[in-house]
């Protein structure tokens, strides 16, 4: 592949294939029952779908092969409209999980995910309007997101484990693990570790796995946010950052 391909087209085939899984989950879900409630083992929706899946797989390790910027180029001051909307859309979805009830899992690890997720609403606001004003974001803006992500994947995780149907709960759980990691090494940038090697791999896997996770899922409105979240900031030059990878 071409290793001055635009930096754009990674993270759009990310959003297409997700789409395509979307699509598959949806098809999966309505013809692919049986009497029982149970997925029909080897549905072509459900083969279509691993396919799918495995292609996502491929082109965030391209993209990771392919990378050619510096990484540990530290994150410079940048005024960004759209990342700064991305990221506010991002702290609604994160917010939207305190409409859901929450009854299977341990009671005081619900009650963190709750507290949490209001912290990572204001954290996310915050780093959205410093983005907006074109001011550095204070790493704990993105390192209590990344908490909050890894804290929902745990909490779903033991819901999720009881499940022997992975196609159930795979692209969340991938969602949920992308959109912490995407957060971490948003803050590694922030205080100068680096990471954007990491950050646009995981990215376009995040993309896919959201947009993918919300069809049918239980937490749409976090993965659609989040997938926006994650193509505002890969689609965001920042300065020090090439236009091509």
């Amino acid at each position: 592949m071409n290793e001055n391909l635009s930096r754009k087209l990674y993270p759009l085939l990310g959003l297409a294939l997700g789409l395509v899984g979307a699509g598959c989950r949806f098809l999966l879900y309505a013809l692919g029952m049986d009497e029982k409630g149970l997925l029909v083992p080897g549905h072509p929706a459900a083969m279509l779908l691993w396919v799918v899946t495995a292609a996502a797989v491929l082109t965030a390790v391209l993209a990771a092969m392919t990378f050619r910027e510096d990484n540990k180029a530290p994150d410079e001051t940048c005024r960004s409209i759209p990342e700064a909307l991305g990221t506010a859309v991002m702290a609604l979805g994160v917010l939207s999980t305190l409409l859901l009830s929450e009854n299977n899992g341990i009671a005081t690890l619900l009650r963190l995910h709750r507290i949490l997720s209001v912290l990572a609403f204001f954290c996310l606001l915050a780093a959205a309007v410093f983005r907006l004003m074109g001011k550095p974001v204070p790493f704990g803006c993105y390192a209590g997101a990344a908490v909050f992500f890894f804290v929902h994947v745990v909490t779903r995780y033991r819901a999720w484990s009881g499940n022997p149907q992975m196609a159930d709960y795979l692209h969340a759980l991938g969602a949920g693990l992308c959109l912490s990691l995407v957060s971490y090494y948003e803050t590694a940038l922030v205080v100068g570790l680096g990471g954007r090697r990491q950050r646009f791999a995981l990215g376009i896997l995040g993309i896919f796995c959201c947009v993918a996770a919300a069809a049918r899922g239980e937490y749409p409105a976090l993965h659609l946010c989040g997938a926006v979240w994650i193509l505002s900031v890969l689609l965001t030059v920042r300065p020090g950052e090439s236009k091509e990878l």
